[in-house]
């Protein structure tokens, strides 16, 4: 099957905008969760990292090897049909993989296959350390692995078939580098989670228990159950909390794309991200060969440069951090002697979101569920992240600020309900300054 002609190109299109629109009629989020993997022998790191993404569109990847991280020590993890497998490779192919990698630093960060705007097709994430603190990651948008369906498509444009055709040669070697009967990977960390079925009808359906135990971030013989109970990388039904879940077990990876954002966030040159998102504390980050007292002084000193401004700060344990005029994001840092956490805090209409509430999960205006704290704790949260964000409060739950001129008031309602703290805005004003001119007055015409 040709991806690339310009009929199935065109029919992405439509399919898009289908999509689209149903998306945008459902009001849902789209969640992004990444390739799992073992965990590397001690001291060893992550140099090299591709993974693929199809899209909104279904496109399913030719079968094979899909998938890969390497470390230095010569550990590589990839999927092979479907299956993560783990290999040791030797030293002189290590070197030769990132050898035949370097032209990625040449490149620029993103790279689109097409001469016309094209939606929701396939890329390609490519990342290489080959020194450490020398990241680069490439998109290459419109391009599926094992595809050379491109040559012949006039949606592509001719000057990017080069830079296609070095990756697709690139991919050959890492291809020709891993051995398919490699075993099947066993990880001493994962992390579990889980989503609701929907579409699915369970009613009829027998559902066991998931111990509640074996939730989060698990190690050792605890990560060893799960997997035995719903598998690796795979989604089981079962019972949590009473309701119907898709149970996930998804190894702990080292996530080494730098992703593009609309705003940046600088990464210290000796830290990895890890597909762990801690429901508190944000996302994982390690790091080796420097202290907790340099990263935490390395991001006091790189975060102003971005446009960040920083809020508060306890020496080096924690960092509150706002961006885009105080009313777009908000980032919290919390650091330990080999790890620290970010935790983005969205800020919508002026108001500071509780990490994982659920916006519009009560009723009232602006109304957001929080589970897992107190009514006192509820609303000591929304003094201090109010207060990161210029708000004052004038009485219980009424907050008020001010650029010189406009004022603005808001008042929250705080209620307990069965499924958590319900915070929604009961009243959110501006008041113009005494100098504002007053409304013109309309005469009402005479009556015949």
């Amino acid at each position: 099957m040709n991806l690339f002609s310009s009929k199935n190109l065109r029919l992405w299109l439509a399919l898009s905008l289908f999509v689209l629109v149903a998306l945008t009629a459902c009001d849902k989020q789209l969640e992004v969760t990444a390739m799992p993997v073992t965990s590397p022998a001690s001291g060893s790191r992550p140099v090299m990292q591709i993974s693929q993404s199809s899209g909104m569109i279904a496109i399913k990847n030719p079968p094979g090897i899909t998938n890969l991280i390497l470390w230095d020590s010569g550990q590589a993890v990839f999927e092979l049909d479907g299956v993560y497998r783990e290999a040791h490779l030797a030293p002189s192919v290590v070197a030769n993989l990132v050898d035949a990698a370097g032209f990625l630093y040449n490149l620029d960060n993103y790279v689109s296959a097409f001469r016309y705007v094209v939606t929701d097709a396939p890329s390609i994430f490519l990342t290489l350390e080959a020194d450490q603190g020398h990241r680069k990651t490439v998109e290459v948008y419109g391009i599926v692995l094992d595809s050379e369906d491109f040559q012949e498509s006039d949606f592509i444009d001719p000057s990017k078939i080069e830079i296609l055709e070095k990756v697709q040669a690139f991919w050959k070697i890492v291809k020709d580098s891993l051995p398919e009967t490699a075993p099947v990977m066993q990880p001493v960390e994962v992390v579990v989670d889980g989503y609701p079925p929907y579409g699915v009808d369970v009613t009829t359906m027998t559902l066991s228990d998931w111990p509640p135990e074996l939730e989060g971030y698990l190690q050792g013989e605890a990560a060893q159950q799960a997997i035995r109970m719903a598998g690796l990388a795979s989604e089981k039904l079962y019972l949590m909390g009473g309701e119907a879940y898709f149970v996930r077990v998804v190894p702990v990876l080292p996530i080494l794309h730098d992703y593009r954002y609309r705003w940046e966030r600088p990464r210290h040159p000796n830290a990895t991200r890890y597909n762990i998102d801690d429901p508190k504390y944000g996302s994982l980050y390690r790091f080796s060969g420097v202290s907790q007292e340099e990263v935490a002084s390395w991001y006091k000193a790189a975060m102003p440069e971005l446009g960040w401004i920083m809020m508060k700060e306890e020496g080096a344990d924690f960092q509150a951090w706002v961006f885009g005029g105080y009313d777009e994001y908000m980032l919290e840092f919390r650091f330990y002697p080999d790890k620290f956490y970010i935790q983005q805090i969205f800020v919508e209409q002026s108001v500071p979101r509780y990490p994982n509430s659920i916006l519009g999960g009560c009723a009232g205006s602006w109304c957001q569920l929080l589970s897992g704290v107190t009514l006192d704790e509820a609303k000591a949260w929304f003094h201090e992240y109010m207060g990161y964000l210029g708000w004052t409060e004038k009485d219980t739950g009424v907050y008020s600020r001010s650029d010189g001129d406009v004022t603005e008031i808001i008042r929250f309602g705080f209620r307990t309900e069965s499924g958590g703290i319900a915070v929604n805005i009961e009243e959110h004003q501006q008041i113009p300054p005494a100098w504002w001119p007053s409304p013109i007055s309309t005469p009402t015409p005479p009556t015949t």
